[in-house]
């Protein structure tokens, strides 16, 4: 009897010690870090949106197979989005009395169009200038006659008003009466309205202040052209390319009361110019070759200061702040000053989601990466071949868009963006919340080991999310679909984890 009581008890005991076992074996592992949401503070609040920049598309669109491809590329990546517009005035108004609204140009321009409004993307419509400006307006220097300036704020309003009420794109918002306000002294045709001069000095005096005024007279002129048309309060001004923290500080103070306006920025983490911080003793400085740059352990904390001082400048007047350009180099050819940037390898991609992260957790509330496609022949100083799609490659996506486009794939106009963080500073991580409630939570490991990442976040009440991810190392497909890599389930209240191999990025998005 003894003997089978101890039996008894030693069966017992094996078979706890075996269920002990088992049980720890089911157990998920347990995570290396902590990631915290704080819905209660929000950084930014109903965002203008994530998207693109796209100028000069005339060689896209006067193929209708790269016409199909485009359009796939941004049904698939870019619904409910945000698109920064350049378009020149000359191939609506080629002469001072004369409109053309059914020119080539103008017709590609509304295929473009027309895939944006289908897509529900949101358009910053920006006019350029340089070999798109009707010779009728005169020499680089011709805004500053009164004339001038009323002739191209008519024309200007009477196209946005083509677009908007003839054609019915009421998709367009915002819109710029210019990209970029700087130009070269030497060549001042560059940017024919410029109203800072930045490049080598020449003899004589500056004009800048005579740019100033008048670049101030013009915007009047055209709100009171739009005014005449009923597309004032319809439309937000963007004062345009505000990279540097001089120019910053004169939009302040000349627009912080004025209504409808927003502050466009643009930023390349490319070399560093003196001009370009505005400060030679700038604390934000890069290496001198792009490529190198993402190797800096510090770069996401570089970018966030860079970015937060700016968003900080502009924070007192109300007005949101948008990244109108943004990349990580100007990747071009031969024959120009720029770097060129291996738009091969996949740690491009994640330079570029990276880039966009530290954006939007500094307060930008809209993100235009340059550029959708490459600019080849375009009447373009040179040839651009940084594009997210490759001209030359029938619209092959390069590694950016399977990184940044799970962003602009998740990450919709009129979201929240939440503030969050991490207890390991090298996992970079951001929180969004779409206006139909769907969460979205997004994470870069930029450490050299594989990680478990537990996401704290109590409003996070949906029990299951779509996890998409990127790695540089992954094989890129030629196909624009940006699928799921798995589902996970939220058990008994638990709270979700994403696991990450080393310099991995991951989209977590709820349903």
């Amino acid at each position: 009897m003894r003997i089978r009581k101890t039996l008894f008890f030693l069966i017992c005991a094996i078979a706890l010690v075996v269920g002990l076992s088992s049980q720890a074996q089911n157990q998920p592992p347990q995570p290396t870090a902590t990631a915290t949401i704080n819905a209660n503070n929000p950084i930014a609040e109903n965002i203008i949106g994530l998207g693109y920049n796209s100028p000069f598309l005339g060689s896209v669109y006067r193929d209708e197979s790269l016409t199909e491809k485009i359009d796939q590329a941004i049904t698939e990546s870019n619904q409910n989005g945000y698109f920064r517009l350049m378009f020149g005035l000359k191939p609506f108004a080629p002469e001072r009395d004369s409109r053309t609204p059914d020119s080539g140009a103008m017709k590609n321009l509304y295929k473009h169009l027309d895939i944006l409004k289908k897509n529900n993307i949101t358009v910053h419509f920006t006019f350029l200038y340089r070999a798109s400006t009707p010779d009728w307006l005169g020499s680089g220097q011709a805004i500053l006659e009164d004339e001038t300036r009323h002739l191209l704020a008519g024309a200007m309003a009477e196209m946005l008003d083509h677009l908007i009420n003839v054609k019915g794109y009421d998709n367009i918002q915002y819109w710029s009466p210019t990209n970029e306000m700087g130009a070269n002294v030497k060549r001042p045709r560059q940017h024919r309205f410029a109203v800072f001069y930045h490049g080598p000095k020449v003899d004589g005096p500056s004009l800048a202040e005579d740019y100033q005024a008048a670049y101030l007279s013009l915007v009047d002129e055209i709100k009171q052209a739009l005014a005449e048309r009923s597309l004032e309060d319809q439309l937000t001004m963007g004062v345009p390319e505000l990279g540097k923290y001089w120019p910053l500080w004169w939009a302040k103070r000349n627009f912080q009361d004025s209504p409808n306006v927003l502050f466009d920025m643009h930023h390349y983490i490319e070399v560093n110019k003196p001009w370009q911080a505005g400060n030679p003793n700038d604390p934000v400085t890069y290496p001198e070759v792009t490529a190198q740059s993402y190797s800096d352990p510090e770069l996401y904390e570089r970018l966030l200061f860079h970015y937060s001082t700016f968003a900080n400048m502009v924070k007192d007047s109300g007005k949101p702040i948008i990244a109108g350009e943004f990349g990580p180099g100007r990747a071009v050819r031969q024959g120009n000053a720029q770097r060129y940037i291996d738009l091969g390898s996949g740690r491009y991609g994640l330079m570029v989601a990276e880039q966009a992260i530290a954006l939007l957790n500094a307060g930008f509330s809209g993100l235009a990466k340059w550029n959708i496609t490459d600019l080849i022949n375009e009447n373009t100083r040179y040839d651009y071949y940084h594009g997210t799609l490759a001209l030359e490659e029938e619209l092959q996506p390069r590694s950016d868009y399977f990184s940044y486009g799970l962003l602009t794939k998740t990450i919709h106009s009129g979201a929240t963006i939440l503030r969050s963080e991490s207890d390991n500073p090298d996992l970079h991580v951001l929180a969004a919340e779409n206006q139909d409630n769907q969460k979205v939570f997004v994470v870069i490991n930029r450490t050299a080991e594989d990680q478990i990442l537990q996401i704290d976040w109590p409003e996070l009440d949906s029990r299951q999310a779509a996890v998409f991810t990127y790695h540089p190392e992954d094989t890129f497909s030629s196909s624009y679909s940006l699928t799921p890599a798995y589902e996970i389930s939220r058990r008994s209240h638990q709270n979700f984890r994403v696991e990450l191999k080393p310099q991995q990025m991951a989209v977590v998005a709820s349903e």
